[in-house]
């Protein structure tokens, strides 16, 4: 863990002009050593400790890669971390995470070596101090590769779903249902729509249901948005609702909430049949029924929504990425009013060429903070850290940068103080990947002058300190 005592100061522009944001980095955490071809990896920002709880995979010289668990302090030093590799000494991996009282659950997949592919593996810890608890695996209907996606907790269970082969359906959500006191599979669904590949991407609990949200084909060239509820207690099916395309294209949805009135936001994109991609967007209400649907083309390319936030009254906030005229992808953020009409749009391309994405957005309040990436003028990464308020004005813009590292922010996610958590990583000259954490305290500071004699002498709340020219040393 290493500590930055640099304060950055920047405007903010939404709220009059005495006003500035005080950034403070407060610290930067590197933790394991993934493989570098795979992008599978978790955070939540705030644990038990105030830092976050970050998953993902290590690799080892006799054992493949491990599942990685990582518990942080609000101070950056790691409390605990675990490895875990499963039975077969193959390669372990994790996908995703969630946290309740005492408890930390991991989902990610473990290779089988008997198969040949790989099963669902569910890691259930101690919050305190990482013992392992249980672990539980899932080997689906084909014997073949299942790898869970999302994993949340809920009404005392442990959900959980993603992608696995099917006995003569090719792939299928999967979705599980487990007992957190020992991993028990409580109940299970499969979901098939044709014979197809369908893949579950997230799930989200409320009201008694478990929505489960992914891609699912009616033809080996069609893929659409499909939402999938079961009753979670029972595991029973309540219904299905499919956004389809008028033609065979491939839809793939990114991201998915829902609010406290059991509206669905779905983000993704769509192949528009030009050859190329555009942003796609559904609102369903509490019955599944669409309520409005969009299709954003920003400049006539290939664009893409990677993640959704809402806010209390049910505008949407996007994040991603557009094509630029020179052929490579810039930054993009939108807000959608209550009927999908677009309120404001923030879109630019790095100001060095190369591509600028954004990954995700969060919200706390009337803020939304956003991560991603961006090339730079030596052609590495830097990590995203923007800042914005409801209206689309800008009140943070910095990036994240180590040297000759190329970083990129995955997650951004505001922690329950006055701070935030990027989550990401950063790889070096060399291609070693390291998972890196970085955490943020951000303040406003009043900058209206105290105006003595008609002239400005002082900011509010400014302290004033008076050397000696004298008393200086000047040597350095």
């Amino acid at each position: 863990m290493k500590t930055f005592l640099s304060l950055v100061l920047v405007c903010c522009l939404s709220n009059s002009v005495f006003t500035q944001l005080l950034v403070n980095t407060n610290w930067a955490n590197e933790t394991g050593l993934p493989d570098p071809n795979v992008a599978w990896s978790a955070s939540i920002a705030a644990g038990p400790f105030g830092g976050p709880i970050t998953v993902g995979n290590t690799q080892t010289t006799t054992q493949g890669t491990n599942v990685l668990t990582t518990m942080i302090d609000r101070s950056g030093d790691i409390v605990w971390q675990q490895e875990w590799n499963g039975a077969d000494g193959g390669n372990d991996y994790a996908t995703c995470v969630a946290y309740s009282d005492t408890l930390i659950v991991v989902g990610g997949a473990t290779y089988d070596t008997t198969q040949a592919a790989y099963d669902y593996v569910v890691l259930a810890y101690h919050a305190d101090n990482g013992t392992l608890l249980w672990t539980q695996t899932y080997n689906g209907t084909g014997d073949g590769h299942d790898v869970a996606a999302s994993i949340a907790m809920a009404y005392g269970n442990i959900y959980v779903t993603g992608g696995s082969m099917g006995n003569s359906t090719l792939m299928d959500y999967a979705t599980l249902c487990l007992r957190p006191d020992d991993g028990y599979i409580h109940w299970q669904q499969r979901f098939d729509y044709d014979g197809k590949y369908d893949a579950a991407a997230k799930l989200y609990i409320a009201a008694s249901k478990v929505a489960v949200t992914g891609a699912s084909g009616d033809a080996f060239n069609d893929w659409d948005f499909s939402t999938v509820r079961y009753n979670s207690s029972t595991g029973a099916f309540i219904d299905e609702n499919r956004v389809e395309n008028a033609s065979y294209y491939f839809d793939q949805p990114t991201d998915m909430l829902q609010d406290s009135l059991g509206n669905i936001f779905i983000c993704g994109r769509t192949e528009n049949g030009s050859g190329d991609e555009d942003i796609k967007v559904v609102k369903l209400n509490s019955a599944l029924s669409i309520v409005w649907q969009r299709t954003i083309d920003v400049e006539g390319d290939d664009d893409a929504a990677t993640a959704i936030e809402i806010d209390d009254t049910g505008n949407t906030y996007l994040t991603g990425y557009y094509t630029t005229p020179e052929n490579t992808k810039g930054f993009l953020a939108y807000k959608l009013n209550t009927s999908g009409t677009t309120v404001w749009t923030k879109k630019f391309p790095a100001p060095w060429g190369g591509d600028f994405v954004g990954t995700d957005v969060s919200r706390r309040g009337d803020d939304y903070i956003y991560t991603g990436y961006l090339q730079v003028q030596n052609n590495t990464t830097d990590m995203l850290v923007y800042l914005l308020d409801k209206d689309g004005d800008q009140k943070l813009f910095t990036t994240f940068d180590r040297s000759d590292n190329d970083e990129v922010g995955i997650s951004a996610q505001f922690s329950e103080d006055d701070s935030f958590t990027i989550y990401g990583t950063s790889t070096s000259a060399l291609g070693t990947v390291r998972y890196l954490s970085v955490r943020y305290e951000y303040a406003p500071r009043d900058m209206e002058p105290i105006v003595i004699d008609s002239l400005p002498a002082y900011h509010r709340t400014e302290m004033i300190a008076r050397f000696r020219t004298d008393r200086l040393n000047y040597d350095f």
